[in-house]
């Protein structure tokens, strides 16, 4: 498979960093990380966060490439 491009739109990146932010925040209050330090691309599914900032009112536009 062919490597692949997120593209978000937003008016404040600062923002929607806190919004992944928040995101990560609550996959392991919700037990769906294992404890110990990870990257986002290790730990996050990749589709259920896209879908998420997707639908964020922050994200003007966003696209898979």
């Amino acid at each position: 498979m062919a490597p692949r491009r997120l593209i978000l739109r937003t008016p404040d990146s600062y923002a929607l960093s806190g919004v992944v932010a928040a995101i990560a925040t609550g996959e392991v209050l919700g037990g769906r990380v294992k404890p110990g330090a990870w990257s986002a691309a290790e730990c996050l599914d990749a589709a259920a966060v896209f879908a998420r900032l997707a639908g964020d009112p922050l994200v003007t536009q966003a696209e898979i490439r």
